[in-house]
């Protein structure tokens, strides 16, 4: 089951629903969180809001081992 979950760049921008075109405008500077994100909505049942064993969301480790890591 997909749920849409809400995020945001940071704390004072705006709050968008988790959807691939949302993350693809967000996001366009950083092509590799984009294309690892598009295989994770093709490969799991939960889509973006798919969590790990931890019950922590997959998109959040996705974002730390690609983008987080150029900050």
């Amino acid at each position: 089951m997909f749920l849409e979950m809400p995020y945001s760049l940071n704390l004072t921008a705006p709050i968008h629903r988790l959807t691939m075109k949302n993350l693809e405008e967000d996001f366009k500077d950083h092509p590799d969180f984009i294309n690892a994100i598009k295989k994770l909505n093709k490969n799991v049942d939960d889509g973006l809001a798919t969590r790990d064993t931890n019950k922590s969301f997959l998109i959040n480790k996705i974002y730390g081992e690609t983008i987080g890591q150029h900050k």
